[in-house]
């Protein structure tokens, strides 16, 4: 009888950790499934004394804007190391091949987008002068 008792004691808590180590296996893999989690991009904040969202100074020989923030995209207006351009507005990607911050720029020859690498941005139209006045 006491033989018969301990068995079914001993086959019911190998039961209990077989369901509990399963229900932890269960979990596990249905929290690790599911879409993937982009962590949150936060740009700096636009001074509100600026007059604007900036401008900025081509950096390189020459600069074609595109049409949108992609190395893909229709191209557009051109530009010119030293030009000093209105900076109208600003986006950042994550995926490659686009990926980095691109600012769309505006002067008198046209508008459109340069990836942070073509171009410097200052808050006000006199640093972005006297950046480019000093010779890049």
């Amino acid at each position: 009888m006491m033989r018969r008792f301990l068995s079914k004691l001993i086959y019911r808590q190998h039961t209990d950790r077989f369901i509990v180590f399963t229900l932890i296996c269960l979990f596990s893999f249905l929290s690790s499934c599911g879409p993937e989690r982009v962590p949150a991009v936060t740009l700096d904040p636009t001074p509100p004394l600026s007059g604007g969202m900036g401008w900025g100074v081509v950096s390189v020989a020459y600069a074609r804007a595109l049409a949108e923030p992609r190395p893909d995209a229709e191209q557009g207006a051109f530009f010119r190391r030293g030009e000093v351009l209105e900076l109208t507005g600003r986006t950042r990607r994550n995926q490659a091949p686009s990926r980095g911050v691109w600012y769309r720029l505006r002067s008198e020859e046209g508008e459109g987008w340069l990836h942070e690498s073509f171009v410097r941005v200052f808050d006000t139209k006199p640093r972005a002068e006297a950046y480019a006045k000093e010779g890049l």
